[in-house]
């Protein structure tokens, strides 16, 4: 294989490549979600007991 044919045939699979990045990591949204208001939760509750002692 030649150069120019190894540049053409990269030529022709970029063209017939999409342009998108794959889609990864999008359904972890719920679980952040969770995870951030048991976070809030443990601190008011860390509070809470400070100023009742």
């Amino acid at each position: 294989m030649t150069r120019e044919q190894y540049r053409a045939s990269q030529n022709n699979k970029s063209n017939t490549d999409t342009k998108t990045l794959p889609q990864t990591g999008n359904n972890n949204e719920l679980g952040l979600v969770g995870l951030g208001l048991l976070t809030l939760a443990g601190m008011f509750g860390l509070v809470a007991k400070r100023r009742s002692n």
